[in-house]
């Protein structure tokens, strides 16, 4: 069984495990496996973002993986956290969850980043009107119609591909535009995904712009301990993290994350932050500074997939905290009252051979972040009506209402488990990271919760899932489809 030791992750949060840099826009390489539809609707990349995809939106997955004749088998969960949306891109946080056999942990997490017709689990659903004319001897397009968890009909259209080595297949909501189900084999290899619900998070604060200090060329450092403990023997280790923001909107930003232990180049990574964020974020929005907070933790946010569940508080001194308790895993983040920087980021992680704990605080002081932030405001982020691409699967905006509730949430959304296809098959997430594990203790001087969520139902061992599906992908090949 994989160990999660603090040591395989980069850093829980602030290092996000993603091998290619960032780009100054969006480009196909971003969609991961959903690319190859571009083959066919190229227009999904001036599309708008279908409705349910604005700030404060969680998907969430079941994921699934075999390596055939008699090897391991397993599942965990990976869910998307949208954080931002505008007329140029659409940015997500990416978290995949297992069971190592002590409770439920943060395997990783991962920028994600689309175009807003398309990215990794969402796509514009005007181009599914008559997407059976690519029927091919290579591609196989249907329609049906199968049953979510609650027994509400959902209607589907498949692109699938069969080829001497396996089957990649992909599903989507032809009313509401979400991936429902995707699966890829190579021999007696496969994985897959399917949908387990679509929900609005709770935020404590509106969604909102960005501090004025977030802007490209940003950086920070931070520093603290790193201690595993094994079979009673403690290693403890300096861990050192720089950041460097590379790209910035009102509303979001992408950051470079460098780790060293002990002064060893140890792994480099991406972060994402944006306004509809509720765990991992580098920054709080402008609304949190003078949001009413409660002075001890209360429960903002539960996730019935997971158990996860958020508390957040404001301590004395005005710093807010948001905590994240998992089965076998905490996390804190504390933030900088006035200007909403993350300042103390506390990990403690749980399995059944080790115990590891991480605290790291930002160093270097104030004075460069004041510095940028009485420069003049980033121009505000591109609406979709801006940019002329409106249409009835958009509605969302560059000012975090993302086509919802005053809270920043979308319209409601139906949940539901995907019923399974049958198919022998694959594909988790292409973003897929093997970062992170968490917990969170105390931090900043102000009291952490200590209490545990129950333990989430569905989530198997599965520590070694996402090396399985990307295993299946490098052997199988991205999917291609025929152009028309």
């Amino acid at each position: 069984m994989l160990r999660l030791g603090l040591s395989l992750a980069l850093l829980a949060i602030l290092v996000s495990v993603q091998s290619r840099p960032t780009s100054a826009q969006v480009s196909d390489a971003d969609i991961g496996t959903n690319e190859a539809l571009l083959a066919l609707f190229p227009e999904l990349r001036t599309l708008p973002a279908p409705a349910f995809v604005a700030p404060g939106v969680r998907v969430s997955y079941v994921s699934g993986a075999a390596t055939g004749n008699g090897g391991p088998a397993g599942g965990g969960v990976i869910q998307y956290d949208v954080l931002t949306r505008d007329a140029s891109h659409v940015l997500a946080y990416q978290s995949n969850y297992g069971d190592v056999g002590a409770g439920v942990v943060p395997l990783g997490n991962s920028a994600v980043r689309g175009y807003p017709g398309l990215g990794a689990f969402w796509i514009n659903t005007s181009v599914l009107v008559g997407a059976e004319r690519f029927n091919s001897d290579s591609l196989t397009v249907t329609r049906s119609s199968k049953a979510l968890s609650d027994g509400t009909p959902v209607n589907v259209v498949r692109f699938q591909t069969d080829t001497a080595n396996g089957r990649v297949a992909t599903e989507f909501d032809s009313d509401r535009g979400a991936m429902v189900f995707d699966t890829i084999s190579s021999g007696p290899s496969a994985a897959q995904l399917e949908l387990l619900s679509v929900r609005n998070l709770t935020l404590p604060w509106q969604p909102g712009r960005a501090p004025n200090w977030v802007r490209p060329g940003a950086a920070l450092q931070f520093s603290g301990p790193q201690t595993t403990v094994v079979a009673g023997a403690s290693i403890t280790q300096a861990l050192d993290v720089d950041v460097v923001i590379v790209e910035a909107g009102a509303r979001w930003s992408l950051a470079t994350a460098t780790q060293r232990l002990d002064g060893v180049a140890s792994g480099q990574g991406v972060q994402a932050t944006g306004q509809g964020q509720l765990i991992g974020a580098l920054w709080v929005p402008q609304t949190a500074l003078d949001a009413e907070l409660p002075g001890t933790p209360s429960l903002v946010d539960a996730d019935p997939v997971t158990g996860g569940e958020v508390y957040v508080s404001r301590n004395g001194d005005g710093s807010i905290v948001l905590e994240y308790l998992l089965g076998a895993a905490r996390l804190a983040w504390f933030y900088n009252p006035v200007l909403g920087v993350l300042d103390r980021q506390v990990v403690e992680s749980n399995d059944l051979a080790s115990f590891s704990t991480m605290d790291l605080a930002r160093v270097g002081g104030d004075s460069a972040l004041e510095t940028l932030a009485g420069e003049p405001p980033l121009p505000d982020d591109p609406t979709e009506s801006e940019a002329g691409s409106g249409d009835d699967d958009g509605g969302g905006s560059g000012d975090g209402d993302g086509g919802g509730d005053g809270d920043g949430s979308p319209p409601d959304e139906d949940d539901g488990s995907e019923e399974s296809s049958g198919d022998s098959g694959p594909a988790a997430s292409s973003d897929a990271g093997v970062a992170g594990d968490g917990g969170t203790g105390a931090g900043g001087g102000g009291s952490c919760h200590v209490a545990t969520p129950a333990r989430a139902r569905g989530i198997v061992p599965a520590a070694w899932l996402v090396g399985v599906a990307l295993l299946i992908r490098r052997r199988f090949g991205t999917r291609r489809y025929p152009t028309a």
